[in-house]
């Protein structure tokens, strides 16, 4: 899949950077990952013996013996073209998703991961930044109940609620201990999410987390509730 993200400023670099990796074989980014070791194989180079196979003096043994050599030569051959093939098209995606202003960074004459260190080091946050960044989502996304955001189903909430909770446990936020007291606060006044409320609150009682997977699976049983309750009327939107 394509990267659709354009990094230009230091707030992109994240998500783009996890786009890149995403659209890129797992094999092809293991030699681009500017946080790896592994370098691209050389052109394979493969002495083949110069044996005639009509002379009189070839042996069965020589025989055998060229021919896995030019197996050996086929296949690294097909190795190398490969690899080659998936470095090109990185370069491409890397190259179509950064912002001119940036091009000085992607040096054709060094090594697709030298672009993403040298873009990393200029561009990449802070922990400290990227915290308060996902904090201030955090915060946004539970500083108003569910009923008074737009009536576009609770799909897309829970979606990126889930992102920000993962990237928050990540950087080790203390918001994700708070989580599940702010999600009963945006979701309790909707209709349908008793049963997910009562969840939350028997887990929180034991003096457990919830796990956030499951949350959003028994939150998915709210969508038909909330499809058929937002249908009313409503007196609050933003």
């Amino acid at each position: 899949m394509p990267s659709e993200i354009c990094l230009r400023y230091q707030e992109h670099w994240t998500d783009w950077i996890e786009s890149i990796q995403r659209a890129t074989p797992l094999d092809i980014w293991m030699l681009i990952d500017p946080n790896g070791r592994d370098e691209p194989k050389p052109r394979p180079t493969i002495q083949i013996p110069n044996i005639p196979q009509n002379h009189v003096d070839v042996t069965i043994k020589e025989q055998v013996f060229l021919h896995l050599r030019l197996l050996l030569a086929g296949t690294e051959t097909s190795q190398w073209q490969h690899q080659e093939g998936g470095l090109a098209k990185a370069g491409a995606l890397i190259q179509a998703t950064v912002h001119p202003t940036l091009y000085h960074h992607l040096d054709v004459k060094q090594p697709i991961r030298a672009w993403l260190l040298s873009l990393e080091t200029s561009l990449a946050p802070t922990i400290e930044q990227e915290l308060a960044r996902w904090e201030k989502k955090f915060d946004c996304m539970t500083d108003s109940p569910y009923v008074e955001w737009p009536a576009n189903g609770p799909e897309l909430w829970l979606r990126e609620f889930e992102e920000v909770i993962t990237r928050l446990t990540r950087l080790r936020s203390n918001c994700t201990q708070r989580w599940p007291e702010k999600f009963v606060s945006v979701w309790e006044s909707v209709d349908g999410s008793d049963s997910t409320i009562t969840y939350i609150n028997n887990v929180v009682t034991v003096g457990l987390t919830p796990h956030l997977i499951i949350l959003c699976q028994c939150c998915n049983r709210l969508i038909g509730d909330y499809d058929r309750w937002v249908q009313a009327p409503r007196e609050t939107s933003h």
